[in-house]
């Protein structure tokens, strides 16, 4: 009986997989987890990749989500995090983070809008 050939994993649906585990396994995205991981061997230890990408990627990789997303999670992961790094909460008084993702949400909303 011949073998199945395994199916090729394009980078999204990689990125969709490990976001996927990660939440499963911690309860918290991919992204959260490397911000984590940052924070505690600091930036000398990690070499990160060299990665261009255009703002809207930019702003979806801050979101910690895939450019497939549907509107509804887009606005739900949104405000999710809306609540976890608001500045009035207390956990995260400076506001920078709840500034970028603010500017990634604009950014993505204008891109479906158009």
């Amino acid at each position: 009986m011949p073998r199945k050939r395994k199916k090729e994993l394009s980078l999204s649906d990689m990125v969709k997989d490990l976001d996927k585990l990660s939440r499963m396994v911690t309860g918290k995205s991919a992204y959260e987890v490397g911000s984590k991981i940052m924070e505690i061997l600091g930036p000398s230890q990690i070499q990160m990749p060299i990665i261009e990408r255009n703002p809207v990627s930019e702003a979806y990789y801050t979101l910690g989500i895939h450019e497939g997303a549907s509107d509804l999670v887009v606005k739900a992961v949104y405000r999710e995090l809306a609540r976890e790094y608001h500045p009035d909460t207390g956990k995260h008084p400076d506001g920078t983070r709840m500034r970028e993702i603010n500017s990634a949400y604009e950014l993505i909303t204008k891109e479906r809008q158009k």
